[in-house]
């Protein structure tokens, strides 16, 4: 699919690097575009006040238009949600990282992925709010990384080829409910979860998508036990 040349869109921030000695390119997804890469010219430079809302974790409305290659160049960017609360919990931040290297392996340019962005999007804001208590935050990390992936997964196709088989169909809808935001989570044991997201990463594998390391045993945060 041919990328537009100008565009309007929700862009959630995933990665930053330096570019030159005063600008940044950053990589983040769209909800119907894919994945994009900004150039923010002068974000680098000191006293700068263009994009200071331009962090890690949060989600913006930017006006773009595309450049020479593959970088788009900000016309006007606006701060819509912050998730960067997920720093405040090593396990939440951790699974944070791991969600976005996963998503900008896996959704090119030019591909539309409505549901997992939102999916992303309300995973980012649980971790943003997971409370001090391990068990609890150790729970909900485990839920959020299923709900994304099965929704990363259910997008695709690639639940459907697997109807009939664990987890079962009424069960995958009950996560793919509460990863829109559309219901609460369903009350199982972290390692419940656990075994979920397991078997998610299995057929994910299987479907030959990137799956990225961690450095923690090569499993997805939330999968430790």
């Amino acid at each position: 699919m041919d990328s537009p040349q100008s565009m309007e869109t929700p862009f959630l921030v995933l990665r930053k690097t330096p570019f030159s000695d005063s600008s940044l390119v950053v990589a983040g997804v769209t909800p119907l575009d894919g994945q994009l890469h900004l150039l923010l010219k002068g974000a680098l430079r000191l006293g700068a006040k263009r994009f200071p809302m331009v962090d890690l974790f949060r989600l913006l409305h930017i006006s773009c238009h595309r450049g020479r290659g593959e970088l788009y160049h900000v016309r006007h960017a606006e701060l819509a949600a912050d998730y960067t609360g997920v720093a405040r919990h090593a396990e939440a931040y951790t699974l944070a990282g791991w969600l976005a290297r996963f998503a900008l392996a896996n959704l090119p340019e030019g591909i539309e992925h409505p549901r997992f962005f939102q999916a992303l999007c309300i995973g980012l804001s649980r971790l943003a709010d997971v409370p001090r208590t391990p068990a609890i935050a150790g729970t909900i990390c485990a839920a959020v990384s299923a709900g994304v992936l099965l929704t990363y997964m259910d997008e695709g196709g690639w639940l459907a080829a697997d109807a009939g088989r664990e987890p079962g169909p009424e069960r995958c809808a009950e996560v793919l409910a509460m990863a829109a935001g559309a219901a609460a989570a369903p009350r199982l044991s972290r390692g419940a979860w656990q075994r979920l997201t397991t078997w998610i990463l299995r057929r994910l594998a299987e479907s030959e998508c990137i799956l990225p390391k961690t450095g923690l045993e090569e499993d997805l945060p939330g999968t430790q036990r």
